[in-house]
């Protein structure tokens, strides 16, 4: 079987989704137990914001294909059209593997956590770039990237795209 030019890139996006978390990962555990090499981080943060926003977008259209090509805001009014319901959710990352579905509550799980115990993070380039200023930077990293990492899955996986697949209604 032959992948499309779509499915290819959208393959590679998610092998590169997966590169990014392992890297922030890794700085957020090598942060936790080395001072210096977090005070160091601060020059990738720009970078690292650029990867993550890119990401996010992509999950972003992705869910937007979805939800257009099933119709699935005809018949709403108002505030109603705004995101998915939580089994229209489950309908949009069926195609991801069974452990990728449950990243986005990983996901709310890695906020909550950060913004418990670091708290809200604020930094400008005219100050140092602190242990804290790391660990809750590369957390709030991985969570941003694992919520769409589910929804790049599923549509690197399905078959078609989501544009020209429709689902079932209840």
């Amino acid at each position: 079987m032959e992948l499309s030019t779509k499915k290819i890139l959208l393959r590679l996006a998610e092998w590169l989704a997966l590169a990014d978390i392992g890297m922030c990962s890794y700085f957020y555990y090598r942060s936790r137990i080395d001072t210096e090499f977090a005070s160091t981080l601060g020059e990738y943060s720009l970078g690292n914001f650029v990867v993550v926003f890119s990401f996010v977008v992509l999950g972003i259209m992705l869910t937007s294909e979805f939800s257009s090509a099933n119709n699935l805001n005809d018949g709403k009014v108002g505030d109603d059209k705004d995101g998915l319901t939580y089994s229209e959710f489950l309908k949009l990352v069926q195609w991801a593997p069974l452990p990728l579905r449950y990243l986005p509550f990983v996901s709310i799980g890695i906020f909550v956590y950060t913004f418990w115990t670091i708290g809200s993070i604020e930094w400008s380039s005219g100050e140092p770039f602190t242990q804290r200023h790391a660990l809750g930077f590369f957390s709030i990293h991985i969570a941003f990237m694992l919520f769409p990492y589910s929804i790049l899955a599923s549509a690197s996986r399905m078959p078609g795209s989501f544009s020209d697949t429709k689902i079932p209604k209840e």
